[in-house]
């Protein structure tokens, strides 16, 4: 089978990958270069947490995910995660932590309910003064640029034919053709669109309720006085109040990472990526009231990705004629995307079960009572 693959971000490589060690015949064409520096998928470190609020079918999702990417590192020969556990805080009763509490509750799944005082013994960088409890679940984090790249690498090894540089213009599903910006098409027997936030515009069919989002993180040198503990931290959700906080610790020769989803904001993910001098201090303002001594930290780098958000916080999955695409990841994509390659190369070569079971785990917290 030849298949086209739109898109060489971390679940287009990695289906490209599964395809091409399956014996199919595939050509990647992506708008930058592969891997793209500028690209959503491409960043020191990506969150894989466990909690998910009431959103119960990631939750459910997070062990079979967890089980496709030790093939990944199996195939690559080394890992690209630390483990360093997950901690969130609780602010109020009835939000985004204390759903999440409960959801785990309610599966099964390990968790610990920390108080206060154990999450600032636990964690000396955070004022916990408005803290109701602790969240702590098994987590860590992805090293996102090795990883993608190393899809890459495995695709390439696999015998994946790249086209860097290269914009797709359209997608024609019904012939599985794609039509290049410099005149030139792509024939195959099947077409994979996993563009990120430009798949909306390439595949139509996978509806409507889909916003690209602009956002910003920052990377942020702490006090010498706290370094030694945030080498030590597990990953942070601070998603109980309205800002949507989160960390990534300074593993492994990683930078401490703060982000705030409070401050996404839609955006034409064909702008420039470079980040303006106002991206980076409100991101780290965001966290004054939550970080000790956090005049002390300094801003060393701002980055700017584009995603695309689903009204409902659900993957878009969709077929239409000989085409599958995948959008409206909400920021979610990369944790899952191990697990996604092997779902859409699955559907790809005519199985579409495990897809099917992908999508409706994820959507599994819409329809729960």
């Amino acid at each position: 089978m030849k298949t086209v693959v739109v898109g060489a971000g971390v679940v287009g490589l990695a289906a490209a990958w599964q395809l091409a060690r399956a014996g199919h015949a595939v050509t990647v064409v992506e708008a930058g270069p592969i891997p793209n520096p500028t690209g959503a998928s491409w960043d020191e470190h990506r969150l894989c947490r466990l909690p998910y609020g009431d959103q119960h079918g990631y939750a459910q999702l997070m062990a079979p995910a967890m089980a496709a990417w030790e093939r990944v590192w199996a195939a690559l020969g080394e890992r690209h995660y630390a483990e360093t556990g997950c901690l969130a805080l609780s602010t109020a009763v009835g939000d985004w932590t204390d759903r999440s509490r409960a959801s785990l509750a309610g599966l099964g799944l390990p968790h610990r309910v920390m108080t206060p005082d154990e999450v600032a013994a636990r964690c000396p960088f955070l004022r916990v003064d408005d803290a109701r409890f602790g969240l702590w679940t098994e987590g860590g984090a992805l090293f996102a640029d090795r990883i993608t790249a190393g899809f890459a690498a495995l695709a390439q090894a696999a015998g994946a034919a790249f086209l860097a540089e290269t914009p797709a213009r359209t997608v024609d599903p019904a012939a599985a053709r794609v039509a290049l910006a410099d005149g030139r098409r792509v024939d195959g027997d099947a077409v994979l669109v996993a563009a990120g936030a430009w798949t909306s515009r390439l595949a139509p069919w996978v509806g409507e309720g889909l916003t690209p989002l602009r956002q910003v993180v920052v990377y942020a040198e702490p006090p010498a006085s706290l370094a030694e503990a945030w080498r030590q931290a597990p990953i942070l959700l601070d998603m109980g109040g309205p800002r949507g906080m989160y960390a990534a610790p300074p593993v492994a020769g990683r930078r401490l990472k703060l982000g705030c989803g409070a401050l996404n904001a839609p955006g034409d993910p064909d702008t420039p990526r470079t980040p303006c001098p106002e991206d980076g201090p409100p991101v780290l303002a965001a966290w004054r009231e939550r970080l000790v001594d956090h005049h002390a930290y300094r801003l060393l780098e701002a980055r700017i990705c584009f995603y695309a958000n689903a009204t409902d916080q659900c993957f878009r999955i969709a077929r239409s004629g000989r085409a599958v695409a995948i959008t409206g990841c909400s920021g979610h994509a990369f944790k899952f995307a191990a697990l996604l390659g092997e779902g859409l190369a699955s559907a790809l070569a005519g199985d579409e079960a495990p897809l099917r079971w992908i999508a409706g785990e994820a959507a599994a917290y819409a329809r729960a009572a």
